[in-house]
């Protein structure tokens, strides 16, 4: 749905995002997650913030299911970056983290829950998921492609469909880009065991 956008402005995407100051952001994630732990940067765009974890010392897989953005992210962080949707993500690797930053949110709803599902199985018991939403209730297209917004009431909805996951810490932030002054919704959930 949002792949032909990213594919075909990858390079407008990159230089506009790429440079964003999200450290505090993930300064907060990285609380939760061991020393040199291993994350998976799920959607990762640019590869912004895979290579601010590989330069702060962690395992970092990353993919984006962009073809286009996965080129450039791996050029960008010296590191494979897999071509690949969230559903059809796999890996033998169970990560201490999940860093799903402004990606998630171009999952319709309908899909959201299994997608997280999906995820929060790579993660280990006790490994921590960050996702990150535009503020709002609704879906919506915007610039040609799909959002789906989120706030806390709808977010707490999400969780309630999941055995997975429980929520940690949840929090706004204001858009870092100095045009854009958007509300963002931060989360950050807990990989439990099955009751």
């Amino acid at each position: 749905m949002v792949v032909p956008y990213y594919d075909q402005n990858a390079n407008d995407y990159f230089d506009r995002t790429v440079g964003i100051d999200l450290s505090e952001i993930r300064n907060v994630f990285l609380e939760f997650i061991p020393e040199g732990g291993s994350i998976l940067d799920a959607g990762c765009g640019s590869g912004r913030d895979t290579r601010a974890f590989l330069d702060a010392g962690y395992q970092v897989e990353a993919f984006d299911a962009s073809t286009q953005l996965a080129q450039l992210a791996s050029e960008f962080t010296g590191v494979e970056v897999s071509d690949s949707s969230f559903l059809n993500y796999a890996s033998k690797t169970h990560y201490d983290g999940i860093w799903a930053c402004s990606s998630l949110l171009h999952v319709p709803r309908v899909e959201l829950s299994i997608t997280v599902q999906h995820l929060a199985n790579l993660l280990r018991i006790g490994g921590f998921f960050y996702a990150s939403f535009k503020q709002g209730q609704t879906e919506r297209f915007a610039d040609g492609r799909y959002f789906n917004d989120m706030d806390a009431s709808l977010f707490y909805e999400l969780l309630s469909e999941s055995e997975l996951l429980e929520p940690e810490k949840i929090w706004i932030t204001i858009d870092g880009r100095l045009k854009q002054r958007e509300r963002w919704l931060n989360t950050i959930c807990r990989r439990i065991e099955i009751k």
